[in-house]
């Protein structure tokens, strides 16, 4: 009877084994077994299609990845993981609707107001629809509740220097680079909104439209099928190579013959 009790929280570890070794697609199969479950406990059905929607997140899955969130939502709604995991599925979407991962990115923040990750990703959610001040606001929420977080900082100069604030954009990677003056990461903060701010200053003297500062883009690895295939040379236009021709070997002198001596 026991071992029938713990079966769904023994599917539930193995599928976050999957997880852990990289197996989501045994994980996938064995988390929607676990939910065709009858009476299933509320706990584990909740594990169970959160970790779904981590998965569909990943596989940019979004419409399968929100049901599963609606669910778990549904059944906990004073949870602030899940409106945030909620948020970024909805703001990742392309088709998805920036106003209601905001939505949910301040409900996050209101139920758990001193998460840091929670107000950097609502200050971007805000920077995007237009409201500067407030998503400021939350980004230098976020970088002074983890003040050794760099990643924090940076979106807060560049914030700033998006808004055409450059000094309030050099007092932030300043003060980054006095908490870690021995830090690659933070002079290269430094140095990277001083040439912002240069450039920007140029490009306002010619009159030219100022570029919005950088944003974080990740490159895709090339697979050696993606790789165009090498053209053949052409026979003709082998370049061939024409030595002179070399001096002919000296003359070898024939060896004496050495009689053996009768003894």
């Amino acid at each position: 009877m026991s071992a029938l009790l713990n079966l769904p929280e023994a599917l539930l570890a193995r599928g976050e084994e999957y997880i852990r070794l990289g197996r989501d697609r045994e994980a996938l199969q064995l988390f929607h077994k676990l939910l065709r479950f009858g009476r299933l406990p509320a706990a584990v059905a909740i594990t169970a299609q959160v970790q779904l929607a981590r998965l569909y997140l990943r596989r940019q899955k979004y419409a399968a990845a929100r049901r599963q969130m609606q669910s778990a939502l549904a059944r906990r709604p004073a949870c602030a993981e899940f409106h945030h995991l909620m948020a970024t599925i909805l703001d990742e979407d392309s088709d998805g609707d920036p106003d209601r991962a905001l939505a949910h990115y301040r409900r996050a923040v209101e139920l758990d107001p001193d998460n840091p990750a929670y107000h950097h990703d609502c200050g971007l959610c805000l920077l995007a629809l237009g409201a500067t001040a407030e998503g400021l606001s939350h980004l230098a929420r976020a970088a002074a509740l983890a003040p050794d977080e760099l990643g924090y900082a940076r979106s807060l100069a560049f914030g700033h220097l998006d808004s055409e604030q450059p000094t309030a954009a050099r007092r932030t990677a300043l003060a980054a680079l006095f908490r870690r003056p021995g830090d690659s990461e933070a002079r290269k903060l430094w140095a990277d909104v001083l040439f912002h701010i240069a450039r920007r200053r140029q490009q306002s003297q010619r009159g030219e439209p100022v570029a919005p500062g950088p944003r974080a883009v990740l490159l895709p690895f090339l697979r050696l099928q993606d790789r165009p295939p090498r053209k053949p040379r052409d026979a003709a236009a082998k370049v061939v190579r024409i030595d002179p021709a070399s001096p002919p070997p000296s003359p070898h002198l024939p060896r004496p013959v050495r009689r053996r001596q009768s003894q």
